[in-house]
């Protein structure tokens, strides 16, 4: 199987793929996991455009990557796409985000 290079948005996601648990793995990050993780205002999260969201996701891939290795610790069964939501980029991450988004 071959991986697709890069990350892109669709919709109010973000996604990428990455190898997880011996597998090439779809992860998508919502953009509410990303406000959330990034404390915006619902203002602020609703100016953030689809470029600061794939900014956010390549600047912080330890981060969505760690939180994808422990969706799919917990639940091996889960399919080769990952959705990351609201709380689970804050969950025993220990990074801090590494992208400082301007004040919306």
């Amino acid at each position: 199987m071959r991986m697709r290079d890069g990350v892109w948005t669709r919709g109010e996601n973000t996604e990428l793929e990455v190898w997880i648990a011996g597998q090439a793995r779809s992860v998508v990050v919502t953009s509410e996991a990303i406000a959330h993780y990034l404390g915006l205002t619902p203002d602020e999260a609703a100016r953030m455009g689809a470029e600061e969201r794939r900014r956010f996701v390549r600047d912080n891939i330890s981060l969505v990557t760690a939180a994808a290795n422990r969706k799919v610790a917990q639940d091996i069964r889960t399919r080769a796409s990952n959705t990351i939501s609201s709380e689970e980029l804050n969950e025993q991450s220990g990074y801090p985000p590494k992208t400082i988004l301007k004040r919306l």
